[in-house]
């Protein structure tokens, strides 16, 4: 098993009402394994993501990666970005005065990671852009700069990939290409996944999919395309 989530819950005060975005959760991915979680806007598809990766801290619960455990147990406990998972994010969030080489090696850089520009040369030709590594992302198309960032998150070598709308901002054909590209890699590497999405295409093509509604996360045996 990848990830264990265990009895996730977040609240949010807003005045003298509270509003409950998730509310006591558990899941678990094995290794090679996808899952989606689809939902409406604001259902909370971001907020557990961004607490399973370690970039928001829940009220309660606990979100085990591989070896790695952070226990949401009140205001004191600190969270941490877990150094086994990597994050694709709807908008690409690349450095714009940095090249694409540039921007893939610099998770590598901050590891202090041996042969950083080597790994970052061979992460960009798994996603078809070895010929543009000295390009500026504003020399690229959404989709290209989107592949930028899924080579950013793979040359870490994380054992799961946690991806937020990955193709929200993408037009039906770049779309469809992220979304093969993502399914092509994972088989590669052997990496398991964790998507949010409104696209139902990426929901298909994943092992398991739930909607969270009201909170809670309700498994999905079929998916209406």
């Amino acid at each position: 098993m990848i990830l264990n989530c265990k009895n996730i819950s977040k609240s949010y005060h807003v005045g003298q009402d509270t509003q409950t975005i998730i509310d006591d959760v558990s899941f678990s991915i094995d290794k090679g394994y996808s899952m989606a979680i689809i939902g409406s806007s604001g259902s909370g598809k971001s907020t557990l993501l961004h607490i399973v990766s370690g970039l928001l801290k829940a009220d309660q619960g606990s979100v085990k990666i591989g070896k790695y455990k952070q226990v949401h147990n009140g205001p004191k406990e600190k969270i941490v970005v877990n150094p086994v998972c990597a994050t694709i994010y709807q908008h690409h969030h690349l450095f714009m005065e940095m090249t694409v080489l540039e921007n893939v090696m610099l998770p590598l850089l901050i590891r202090k990671t041996k042969d950083a520009k080597i790994q970052a040369i061979n992460a960009l030709k798994s996603v078809g852009l070895e010929e543009m590594i000295y390009y500026y992302p504003n020399m690229l198309s959404g989709g290209q700069r989107q592949r930028v960032s899924i080579a950013r998150a793979i040359v870490v070598k994380p054992k799961l990939i946690i991806a937020d709308e990955p193709t929200g901002s993408l037009d039906k054909v770049n779309a469809i290409k992220i979304r093969d590209l993502l399914y092509q890699l994972q088989d590669r590497f052997k990496i398991s996944l964790l998507v949010a999405t409104h696209d139902m295409k990426i929901a298909e093509g994943c092992d398991q999919v739930f909607e969270i509604q009201n909170g809670s996360l309700v498994e999905k045996k079929s998916v209406a395309i």
